[in-house]
């Protein structure tokens, strides 16, 4: 188990860091910035932008 896990940025396809919990990230390539759900306690998704 890891506080660290990634998404796939929309814009730019990049994965970037989300910490665990987040509900919000940025992605680390091209600024963007993501509300993200969870799909379990260890699978970060992308809902839209933030």
């Amino acid at each position: 188990m890891t506080d660290k896990l990634h998404a796939r940025c929309l814009n730019c396809r990049n994965r970037f860091e989300v910490k665990k919990g987040q509900n919000i990230a940025e992605c680390d390539h091209c600024g963007s910035k993501w509300r993200i759900s969870w799909v379990d306690p260890e699978q970060p998704k992308v809902q839209g932008p933030a």
